[in-house]
């Protein structure tokens, strides 16, 4: 102790011990030059390294060019970057919501959902189909996009339909109760409600547990009604938005609410009423 306190006043009497400006400077700069590369190595490890990247599992749900165009665009994002730096492979710079959206923007797509396992991303879709099938009075009819019948379809045919349409293929059966008639080169339904029926098909299925197999249109104005493999009939209204009524639906599911086996139908068309039984 003695002999550091000597050192000290040493070092304060004699100039040649004195550290100079210069010095300080220098060790200061040293040391700021140190702990900045520190702290690049530090988040590099976190943003470059291997366990925090993501990279594409597989694509499913689709056509084969569909999605093979899918996981061409979803390769893409991946090896890009933000601002030049930042990769938005990165488990935190990587949104599965834009993702989606921007798959549904940008593919002929009803929906899509973005999942991650084990560093993996793996999409699902429900493509937009080009043929529907209407059947009213025992007859089915094939229609368009646009909702024009195209024509009836032949009994053969008809039995092809129903067996892939059995396996999950294709787009769902509309059953037409409506007292309207129907007839080749007519409108059954508009473009829109074409795709909304549709959309609730493959929402219903993404977002519950329950499986639809087909839907009814009545007389009631905008009006289809869902049977599902449970038992229970869903009530929906294509004057409101569809999504907003299967998020009702995955609510009163996911809180355990009811029991959907024991139910007869769950009626979901009024924004601030339920109605089940």
């Amino acid at each position: 102790m003695k002999r550091r306190k000597y050192r000290s006043k040493q070092r304060r009497a004699n100039p040649y011990f004195r550290t100079t400006e210069k010095q300080r400077i220098s060790r200061s700069f040293v040391l700021f030059v140190i702990t900045i590369l520190g702290m690049v190595g530090v988040l590099s490890i976190f943003i470059y390294a291997p366990f925090v990247r993501l990279d594409l599992g597989g694509v499913e749900g689709g056509s084969v060019e569909v999605n093979e165009a899918i996981a061409e665009r979803v390769a893409e994002e991946l090896t890009s970057y933000s601002l030049f730096i930042f990769p938005k492979n990165h488990i935190w710079f990587f949104s599965d919501d834009a993702m989606r959206k921007a798959l549904i923007d940008h593919f002929p797509l009803n929906a899509a959902t973005v999942a991650r396992s084990s560093g993996l991303v793996d999409i699902s879709v429900a493509e937009k189909v080009s043929t529907f099938y209407l059947v009213k009075d025992d007859t089915m009819f094939a229609v368009d996009r646009s909702g024009v019948v195209i024509d009836t379809v032949e009994d053969l045919d008809r039995a092809r339909i129903e067996i892939e349409y059995e396996a999950g293929k294709g787009a769902p059966l509309i059953y037409d109760k409506r007292s309207a008639s129907v007839g080749e080169g007519e409108t059954v339904l508009s473009a829109e409600r074409l795709e909304n029926i549709v959309r609730l098909f493959d929402q219903v299925q993404a977002k519950t547990m329950l499986t639809p197999l087909n839907a009814n249109l009545s007389d009631e104005e905008g009006r289809v009604d869902i049977e599902t493999d449970s038992g229970v009939s869903l009530y929906f209204t294509l004057n409101r938005p569809v999504e907003s009524q299967v998020d009702k639906l995955e609510s009163l599911i996911d809180r355990k609410l009811v029991q959907i086996t024991e139910l007869s139908y769950i009626d979901l068309r009024f924004t601030n009423r339920l109605f089940y039984h």
